[in-house]
């Protein structure tokens, strides 16, 4: 789940993706039917034998982003608004731009009529033990509505994160994220490559960081280690992992 503040910063959208390959779009602002409140017996007797429970709000979702052919492991928005990326069990990452999403009357009917090919992408694979079937081929979502797909990482066996850089270093120029091959890896949005790929752990990368205004970034393996990424006078990528930092601080007592 990734919430937008856009420019103003006031948090009023809500994304959140699933294991049914959708990414859904939600509104603070808007819900839909009023609000309902239900009684059942009190477990405790010390009252009159009912109790109200909190009210229940049917909140539908704005809009649907479809795209991806398996389950979503994570979800970061831009900031503006406008953009969100996402990263998915079937070995993509995506930018999505919300004026382009399916409302979600629009995107039930759709789906409907394409629910013999909307099922034929689908790999039934488990990515915890499994490796993606599919890797090296392009598997294409007959409902795809997002602006540009990454491919290169590997995402399996845990939800790894991926993310837009920071506005004020980098202008959100680049979307970085972790890999179950041990790489941190980093994509230029413009030329859709990967412009870095960081190796310094002995397994798999879950998590990553990007310093919000200096060119340093923070990694996080199932290695045990957490690995500062910084560059050096030449412009080269090099690294201080958190085993490291505690053995100079021994040596300096």
């Amino acid at each position: 789940v990734a919430v937008d503040g856009g420019c103003g910063g006031s948090s009023q959208m809500i994304y959140s993706g699933s294991d049914d390959t959708l990414i859904k779009v939600w509104d603070h602002r808007i819900v839909g039917g009023a609000p309902t409140s239900t009684s059942s017996v009190d477990p405790f007797g010390d009252g009159d034998g009912m109790r109200d429970e909190p009210p229940k709000s049917h909140c539908k979702a704005v809009g649907v982003l479809a795209g991806h052919t398996e389950g979503i492991t994570h979800i970061d928005a831009r900031g503006d608004g406008r953009y969100i990326c996402s990263n998915s069990k079937d070995q993509t990452l995506r930018i999505w731009d919300l004026r382009m999403m399916y409302s979600s009357s629009d995107h039930r009917r759709r789906e409907q009529e394409e629910e013999r090919s909307i099922i034929r992408t689908r790999m039934n694979f488990d990515y915890r033990w499994m490796e993606y079937p599919m890797r090296g081929y392009d598997i294409r979502h007959p409902l795809d509505c997002s602006v540009k797909t990454f491919r290169g990482h590997s995402t399996l066996q845990t939800l790894i994160r991926a993310y837009f850089s920071p506005a004020q270093s980098t202008g959100h120029r680049y979307l970085y994220t972790g890999g179950y091959d041990g790489y941190v890896r980093i994509f230029d949005i413009l030329s859709g490559q990967v412009v870095e790929c960081l190796s310094y752990h002995n397994g798999l990368v879950r998590d990553v960081a990007w310093h919000p205004t200096d060119h340093v970034l923070n990694s996080l393996g199932w290695d045990g280690r957490v690995v500062t990424w910084e560059h050096n006078s030449d412009g080269d990528s090099c690294h201080q992992d958190s085993e490291e930092e505690e053995e100079e601080e021994e040596d300096e007592e």
